[in-house]
């Protein structure tokens, strides 16, 4: 089992949502934890009349949401006869400060802290990882990877986004990732959560492309692997 950490005071869900497409279509079992405050995907996924199931299916992967820490959750799972290590990855949307246990935030194959270019984002997100380092000080060590969601071409450049690195108690990696964003990317996000189905291929190029590119980069997955994942994808949304 694979532990993705996706942390930061933003909406992550499209992207997470592309990830766990792609991801169960190459034949991973994929699990996706609500660790947001105000438990959203309830919201995202188009349930506002009634709250989701604890494990919900939605496009071939499973999203957990209404647990208040990840103990809760794998009790939930115990309970039911199965466990976290049933899955091949599980990806935690973190907003919550104290959601996970420090032992699951070591042992995650990856970490990333996820911002947009709003004012908003840097200092909701820099208040909260010093509350979230001043409730556990051994995570200071830890490597985190930015990454830029829904970006727009502005006047604002990475010599801005790198000087702000002091802002972080943590370790982060030299390399970014920078999500693009036009209005069919808005679109489709507002799509998904109307009409609970996920769309790809009316997707910008360049945004596939760097879904494609995070996951090679997080997984074992080759290049023609994820290509041919996304090619089935979109042959299924036309």
């Amino acid at each position: 089992m694979k532990i993705w950490m996706f942390a930061g005071m933003c909406d992550k869900s499209d992207i997470l949502f592309y990830l766990c497409k792609l991801l169960s279509t190459a034949n991973k079992k994929v699990l996706l934890v609500d660790g947001t405050d105000t438990h959203k995907y309830q919201r995202y996924m188009g349930q506002l009349e009634r709250p989701l199931a604890a494990i919900t299916k939605f496009m071939k992967f499973d999203v957990a949401s209404g647990f208040t820490s990840q103990m809760e959750l794998e009790n939930h799972l115990r309970n039911d006869g199965a466990g976290l290590d049933s899955y091949d990855i599980v990806i935690y949307d973190i907003e919550n400060v104290i959601f996970c246990s420090t032992d699951t935030w070591n042992v995650a194959a990856a970490c990333t802290w996820n911002m947009n270019y709003g004012i908003w984002s840097f200092q909701k997100g820099s208040e909260w990882m010093n509350e979230w380092i001043l409730h556990d000080p051994l995570l200071t060590d830890l490597l985190f990877q930015r990454i830029y969601l829904r970006t727009v071409d502005c006047l604002l450049d990475h010599i801005f986004m790198d000087s702000c690195r002091d802002r972080w108690p943590v370790q982060l990696t030299n390399e970014y990732i920078v999500i693009p964003w036009d209005e069919v990317d808005t679109g489709l996000k507002l799509a998904t959560e109307h009409l609970r189905h996920l769309r790809m291929k009316p997707l910008s190029r360049r945004y596939k492309r760097v879904i494609c590119r995070l996951i090679e980069q997080l997984t074992p997955l080759d290049h023609r692997q994820i290509k041919q994942a996304l090619l089935q994808v979109e042959r299924g949304n036309i």
